[in-house]
């Protein structure tokens, strides 16, 4: 893959991009510190993990827009996508 993703204590991650030339899109939606950020194995979604105690899903490409689960009680320190995109 050509991109690399960051988190960030600031709320934020950002996805850098070295297709052609580096390029860096900053997403910002979480209300506390970002502690992981994982692609899924198709590179067309990202997975983010919050103190916030959210997983929020992101499509890159539509920036601003995410899908929110809220589901857990206490901070979310790691997230990951099956490597077989099924389990």
């Amino acid at each position: 893959s050509n991109q690399v993703a960051t988190s960030s204590l600031d709320n934020t991650f950002m996805v850098f991009s070295f297709a052609d030339t580096m390029r860096a899109n900053r997403f910002i939606s979480h209300k506390d510190a970002v502690h992981d950020v994982d692609f899924s194995p198709s590179g067309e979604v990202i997975a983010t993990a919050s103190k916030d105690r959210t997983v929020r899903i992101w499509v890159p490409t539509v920036r601003g827009e995410s899908l929110d689960f809220r589901a857990h009680t206490g901070a979310v320190k790691s997230v990951r996508f099956s490597q077989n995109g099924q389990n």
